[in-house]
C-alpha cells in the first residue's frame, strides 16, 4: 500500500513537471530573452590622464622645482662640509689639542645637522609627492565615475594598450581617456 502512494505520488509530481515545462512564456518574458539589453563599456588609460591633466603637471613641475632648489641647498651645505673636513686634514696638526678638539665637534655638530635637514626635506618632499597623487587619483576616480553615470557605462576597465593593465584588446571606440583629460581640465 505504502509503494502504491509512492507511485502515485511520483506519478503525479512528474506530471505537475510535464505541465509546467509545457506552459507557453509569456510574449514579455519571450521579447526580453530574444533581445538582451546591449552593455555600454569604456576603457581609460590613467597613465594617459595622468600625463594630460594639466593640474598635475603643473604640481609636479611646482614639486619637481622645489626639489631642485632644495638639492642646490643641500649640495653647497655638502661642499662646506667638505671644505671643513679638507681644512682639518690640512692644518689639524699645527692647531692645538683644544683648537682641534672644538674644531672637530663643530665638524660633527654641522654634520648631524646636515643629516637632519636632508632627512627632513626627504621626508617632506615624500609627502607632498604622496599627498599629490592621492589627491589627482581621487580626482581621476571622481571623473571617470561621474563619466560612467552620465554616459550610462556600465562598465569602465584600466586599459593600457601598452602594458598588462588587465585589458588585453580594446577597439579604439570604447577609449573614454580623453573624455577624461578634458573633464579634470575644464573642472574649475
Amino acid at each position: 500500500m505504502m509503494v502504491m502512494r509512492w507511485i502515485a505520488g511520483s506519478m503525479m509530481a512528474a506530471f505537475v513537471c510535464v505541465l509546467a515545462a509545457s506552459a507557453p512564456v509569456s510574449a514579455q518574458e519571450n521579447t526580453a530573452a530574444a533581445a538582451p539589453r546591449a552593455q555600454k563599456i569604456g576603457v581609460v588609460d590613467r597613465s594617459k590622464v595622468m600625463a594630460g591633466y594639466t593640474k598635475f603637471q603643473t604640481a609636479r613641475t611646482t614639486l619637481e622645482a622645489e626639489m631642485k632648489a632644495n638639492n642646490a641647498q643641500l649640495d653647497q651645505r655638502e661642499a662646506d662640509l667638505k671644505k671643513l673636513k679638507e681644512e682639518y686634514e690640512k692644518s689639524g696638526n699645527t692647531w692645538s689639542a683644544d683648537v682641534r678638539s672644538q674644531k672637530q665637534q663643530d665638524a660633527e655638530s654641522k654634520v648631524i645637522t646636515f643629516r637632519a635637514e636632508l632627512n627632513r626635506l626627504q621626508a617632506e618632499l615624500n609627502s607632498k609627492s604622496n599627498s599629490l597623487t592621492k589627491t589627482t587619483k581621487d580626482e581621476i576616480e571622481t571623473a571617470i565615475r561621474e563619466i560612467g553615470q552620465a554616459g550610462s557605462y556600465d562598465l569602465i576597465l584600466e586599459g593600457n594598450p601598452e602594458s598588462a593593465s588587465g585589458v588585453l584588446y580594446f577597439a579604439a571606440g570604447i577609449d573614454i581617456t580623453q573624455a577624461v583629460i578634458d573633464k579634470l581640465n575644464n573642472k574649475k
